[in-house]
């Protein structure tokens, strides 16, 4: 289990005791399950878990949580919901891509073209905005959950799986070519406040690496975010032994898996938009479609010329062939 989750179950055990999560209509209880499955699509366990505890389903402790997941694997191993619950190694994912002109676009593909059918014109969308934006998640298992929006917007994804390490912040100083907000998602305790003020200082620390300034804006897990979903009662108290403690306001923590998959794909998109250049945005679009379809104009009249280039090519393999047998004959006859 979580080391977190294992921490505050030791807490909320001696409310609850170590009985087994017995006498309880499980089969009702998972049912409410696949309904949330089949409305979110992605889910992690620890997201599942919260959500039964704040239906007051399931108790929030270590003996729920390990049974909670014990019966959603259940239900992958009998084939249902395989794909549904992400927990998996992430490495960065996504990006913008297209191309910078039309021109050489074409070019290229004349150039190495085998099949003039393959033409798909994009273009870069984050070539025309001020700033690049890269969206990262303290937690492994909810990536492809907020890769769904970044996706759409040709965000880079990263998942940090805790602490930002110093090679991370370097890649990061090695690919940046203009001014870049790292948009930051972390629990809301005293670790994952204390992993922005952390990475802050890498990136200041690195740089001398390059003259792209980057700017790290936390927009989740906030307090506000906390009472617009309603998540108050989801808290769990702070581990007095963690010593970033010391400082952190209040005695309650959340973790970033109280957000069900919309509402934490609702705080990505609108963080996102709200540094969008909407205009330039909705712009490139129609530029885009313009001439994705000029370019596939285009390569109606390539078809056409490389189906009957094809055909000739053909006619002078076949004579080249003839010729080379007909010297290889003669060459046997000779010898």
């Amino acid at each position: 289990m979580h080391g977190k989750m294992k921490a505050i179950a030791k807490t909320n055990l001696k409310f609850y005791g170590m009985a087994r999560p017995l006498g309880r209509d499980w089969k009702a209880i998972m049912a409410k399950v696949e309904l949330f499955l089949q409305t979110q699509q992605k889910a992690t366990i620890r997201q599942i878990f919260y959500h039964l505890v704040a239906q007051g389903l399931v108790r929030k402790d270590e003996n729920d949580y390990d049974f909670v997941g014990r019966k959603v694997n259940e239900l992958r191993r009998k084939g249902l919901y395989v794909d549904s619950i992400v927990d998996e190694t992430r490495s960065p994912t996504g990006g913008d891509y297209g191309n910078s002109d039309v021109d050489s676009y074409v070019e290229s593909q004349i150039e190495s073209i085998d099949s003039p059918y393959q033409f798909n014109f994009y273009r870069r969308y984050w070539e025309s905005q001020d700033k690049d934006i890269e969206v990262w998640v303290e937690k492994n298992a909810l990536a492809s959950i907020v890769e769904e929006v970044t996706s759409k917007y040709r965000v880079r994804c990263l998942a940090c799986k805790g602490y930002t390490t110093d090679s991370l912040v370097i890649e990061l100083y090695r690919r940046v070519k203009k001014d870049t907000i790292i948009l930051y998602l972390t629990d809301h305790d005293p670790s994952g406040l204390n992993m922005e003020t952390s990475l802050k200082q890498k990136i200041r620390e690195y740089s001398f690496l390059g003259g792209a300034d980057i700017t790290v804006e936390r927009i989740g897990l906030t307090q506000a975010q906390v009472s617009k979903y309603g998540k108050t009662s989801l808290s769990n108290p702070v581990n007095p032994n963690d010593p970033r403690s010391k400082g952190y306001q209040g005695t309650d923590i959340w973790e970033l898996d109280v957000l069900e998959p919309s509402e934490l794909k609702e705080v990505v998109k609108e963080a996102i938009e709200s540094h969008l250049d909407m205009v330039e945005w909705e712009a490139n679009k129609k530029r885009e479609k313009d001439e994705g379809n000029m370019v596939y104009e285009f390569s109606n009249q390539v078809a056409k010329k490389f189906s009957k280039l094809s055909e000739e090519l053909k006619e002078d393999w076949k004579r080249f062939k003839e010729e080379r047998e007909r010297e290889r004959d003669e060459m046997d006859g000779e010898s």
